[in-house]
C-alpha cells in the first residue's frame, strides 16, 4: 500500500472513490470544525497558545514570549520554563 492511498486528500476523502470513514451524520459537524480551525489558525495569538499547549501536553519544555499578543499572566497558564519579553535572553535557555 502506498503512502498516498493511506492519507486522505484535502477534503478528508480516502482512495479513488472518495468517502470519509465517519458516519454521514457527522459530516456537518466535521466541516464546521475544519472551517473553524482554518479560521483560527490564521490568528498568530491562537498559534502561540496552540504551540504552548502542545508543548505542555507532550511534556516538552517551552519558552513563552510576551513580545506580541500575550501578557505574561496569560502565558503562565501553560507553565513555561520562563516568560521573556524580548529575544535577547533566550539563548541561555536553548543551550
Amino acid at each position: 500500500m502506498t503512502k498516498a492511498s493511506v492519507l486522505p486528500d484535502a477534503n478528508g476523502h480516502f482512495g479513488p472513490y472518495g468517502g470519509r470513514f465517519v458516519s454521514e451524520t457527522l459530516f456537518a459537524a466535521l466541516d464546521e470544525l475544519s472551517d473553524t480551525y482554518d479560521l483560527l489558525w490564521q490568528n498568530p495569538a491562537f498559534q502561540a497558545e496552540f504551540d504552548l499547549d502542545m508543548a505542555q501536553r507532550a511534556g516538552v519544555r517551552s519558552i513563552a514570549m510576551t513580545y506580541g499578543a500575550h501578557s505574561e499572566k496569560r502565558l503562565a497558564v501553560f507553565d513555561p520554563i520562563v516568560c521573556l519579553d524580548n529575544f535577547r535572553g533566550i539563548k541561555k535557555y536553548l543551550l
